[in-house]
């Protein structure tokens, strides 16, 4: 079998096999382990990992039937609450983050367990979304215009639309990149509900991984100073309701720690949830809609193009599957062109740590909700494992493990057990 020991990048399909030269981090594996001390990265150890994992798995959602496993050549998303199938993330065994890689599991199992499905979330968040895009005013063909009208004079954009990840409307792509950022705010709290529910046992894994961040983090608050996007907005959030950090922007305000903490179930908090960061929404949206009509070529419309348009808007509109109409939000009108850019964090450090933070375990919901062309794209970002190394980890469950008892009698006059375990590799 090949010993190819690279975890390198091969190519562009982002196909990584194993680097036994890497620094492992893996202090608290090597406790589960018998302390075994320096541990190196091996075909045996993410054989092992995997081992525990699944282990984990059962002890979790033993009526589950939960597949954990490595992402192999043509791989798919990291968690998938609809096919109960978690993928041990590559992205850090890249670095040698062991520990790390078992908190990123035991929360995906957990989101499995305990979350709504993406579908419901669209669904309850899409009144939402509107109501927002409502309230932001733009320049179109001459008239002022709501952001969610000018968007319909294109063709009706649905809570289906943005499920299916299929749309022939031309501002579908602002559409989606929009409402991932309703997504990132309500995985934030989500996290905050279903990681209080681990087991205490195994909390030591996310207590390890959160507070490797959270110093990155703030080295780079303190090196850039205050930092105003959402992004930065939402991963401080974040670490104030996992009481970790306080932020003085959500010590008073109307949602608690304690108030999502006693949710029964995901969708329970997302209308305070969005009443809270109703306005960092607005602004946000508005932002992204300016700079993706500063990037967008002129449009040269006729007057024939805007009366079709206007046809359009009168169409009625379907919202599909259920969708809440909602909401009140209690924000005024936005004209998008006096918003400040810098919620959208281009050009923040902290705003870039802090997205690609909160986007580990979010791939799943970023690749399913987007068009055909641009999941291609982040399916072939995505890090898989060779199918080489891949069947060097599995070989490891072809050894059998037999125990053999045989007394002997000591010349002292007293018999002895001894136990011998074979290692049969060719089982």
């Amino acid at each position: 079998m090949s010993h190819d020991h690279n975890f390198n990048k091969m190519s562009e399909s982002k196909i990584v096999t194993i680097d036994d030269t890497i620094e492992v981090d893996a202090e608290l594996m090597s406790a589960w382990l018998n302390n075994m001390g320096d541990i190196e990265m091996s075909p045996k150890l993410l054989f092992d990992l995997q081992t525990l994992l699944r282990y984990y798995g059962d002890m979790l959602a033993p009526n589950s039937n939960v597949n954990i496993s490595y992402p192999v050549e043509g791989g798919c998303p990291s968690a998938s609450k609809d096919n109960n199938k978690v993928m041990i993330p590559l992205e850090m065994l890249e670095q040698g983050r062991v520990d790390d890689t078992i908190a990123s599991v035991i929360h995906e199992i957990h989101h499995i367990l305990y979350s709504p499905n993406e579908k419901d979330i669209v669904i309850n968040l899409f009144g939402k979304f509107k109501a927002i895009l409502q309230s932001l005013s733009t320049e179109h063909l001459g008239r002022k215009l709501s952001v969610w009208d000018v968007i319909q004079m294109d063709s009706v954009v649905t809570a289906s639309h943005i499920i299916s990840g299929k749309s022939n409307n031309i501002y579908f792509p602002f559409v989606q990149e929009a409402f991932q950022a309703f997504f990132f705010l309500m995985n934030v709290f989500e996290d905050v509900r279903i990681d209080e529910k681990q087991p205490k046992n195994l909390k030591k894994y996310r207590y390890k991984m959160e507070q490797g961040c959270l110093k990155i983090y703030l080295e780079k608050l303190q090196e850039d100073g205050a930092d105003k996007s959402l992004m930065g907005k939402l991963f401080s959030a974040l670490y104030h309701y996992k009481d970790l950090h306080k932020s003085n922007q959500f010590e008073d305000c109307e949602v608690s720690r304690n108030f999502i903490l006693k949710c029964e179930e995901g969708l329970d908090y997302q209308d305070a949830v969005t009443k809270l960061f109703a306005s960092d929404l607005q602004e946000f949206c508005g932002a992204l809609w300016e700079k993706n009509q500063e990037q967008s070529d002129s449009s040269g419309e006729s007057s024939i193009d805007e009366f079709l348009h206007d046809l359009r808007a009168g169409e009625n509109e379907d919202n599909s599957l259920g969708a809440k109409e909602d909401s009140d939000l209690e924000i005024s009108t936005l004209d998008c062109s006096k918003v400040d850019m810098d919620i959208l964090g281009q050009d923040s450090s902290v705003s870039e740590f802090a997205k690609k933070e909160l986007e580990v375990e979010f791939s799943a919901k970023v690749s399913k909700y987007s068009d055909e062309k641009d999941a291609n794209h982040k399916y072939s970002s995505e890090k898989t494992l060779s199918q080489d190394a891949w069947a060097e980890i599995q070989a490891f469950k072809q050894i059998k493990h037999i125990k053999c008892s045989e007394v002997v009698e000591c010349s002292e006059g007293f018999p002895v057990e001894y136990d011998t375990v074979i290692f049969d590799t060719y089982a």
